[in-house]
């Protein structure tokens, strides 16, 4: 896997480097661009997915100005923002 950076190249010994128009993740010798912005957006939804998926399994509980928030909200909260994580990354792509 490589970042490329335009108008110059940073590259360290494992080929890594970085560019700031759009990131290229090359895989299996597969090129894909993708944006920062929408690199951001899919780690952000992700995050947020496995962060409620860890509420989930350990029972965190949560409470907002005294109100309890119950600990399946966390369940509809994983698929919708996994859901978006996966349709943001695969209309990139398209």
């Amino acid at each position: 896997m490589y970042l490329q950076v335009r108008p110059f190249a940073l590259r360290n010994m494992s080929g890594l480097a970085v560019d700031f128009s759009a990131i290229t993740i090359t895989a299996s010798g597969l090129g894909v661009a993708v944006k920062p912005f929408i690199l951001t957006a899919v780690v952000v939804f992700v995050l947020i997915a496995l962060v409620h998926l860890v509420r989930l399994y350990t029972g965190w509980e949560v409470v907002v100005n005294g109100f309890v928030v119950p600990v399946w909200w966390s369940a509809p909260i994983v698929v919708i923002f996994g859901g978006l994580a996966f349709l943001v990354w695969r209309e990139a792509h398209h």
